[in-house]
């Protein structure tokens, strides 16, 4: 358990290209939603889920919930908003759309975070920010951000300011199946996807 760190998990998507709710998606018995807390909630001492509207009922295992301080800023809102509610100095953030979220993958990870503001992966190319470590020296800097409405999260690494440490496969060293924590199910395709691997 990673005690001054708290879980953020995005949940406010619009589903758009899924055509239905993600969140409630159900893969191996558990949702994608349900998942996503059992995995987090093992490694983080708090587990805050933040939303673009209030919803009631949602909040449910005595976890937080909080609406976007800023709204209309999509995904880099909600991770300035956890990292503003937030108890711990640090926080780790995930969106809900990610079946194969992996506790290990979060502890490596975790390790990194006295040395710098923001982990971040990158895989063959493409930076994951939601599935990242952050610190609140961030938000004073994101805050800035999202005033200007630069809403692209991955510009964070762009702060001279901010010590960013962006991890490749050599530094995660870890097996093709563990990187799938990762992946995240956007369309239905990415779900048949999904679904297939667990099979």
């Amino acid at each position: 358990m990673l005690h001054d760190v708290s879980g953020v998990i995005l949940i406010g998507g619009k589903s758009r290209r899924m055509g239905v709710d993600k969140r409630f998606l159900s893969l191996g018995g558990q949702t994608f939603l349900e998942h996503v807390v059992a995995v987090t909630e093992t490694v983080c001492r708090e587990i805050i889920l933040v939303s673009a509207q209030a919803e009631p009922g949602l909040a449910k295992g005595g976890h937080s919930f909080v609406v976007d301080e800023i709204s209309g800023t999509g995904s880099f809102g909600g991770v300035y908003t956890g990292l503003l509610h937030s108890s711990s100095p640090y926080v780790f953030v995930v969106a809900c759309d990610m079946p194969f979220l992996k506790s290990t993958l979060i502890e490596f990870m975790s390790s990194f975070r006295y040395e710098f503001d923001a982990v971040i992966a990158r895989i063959d190319g493409q930076l994951h920010p939601l599935h990242g470590f952050y610190s609140k020296n961030c938000l004073p800097y994101m805050r800035k951000r999202l005033e200007q409405r630069q809403l692209s999260i991955q510009k964070i690494c762009e702060e001279k300011e901010l010590r960013v440490k962006i991890l490749d496969r050599v530094d995660l060293s870890c097996s093709s199946e563990d990187l799938l924590s990762f992946f995240n199910a956007n369309t239905p395709s990415d779900f048949e996807f999904a679904r297939k691997i667990l099979e």
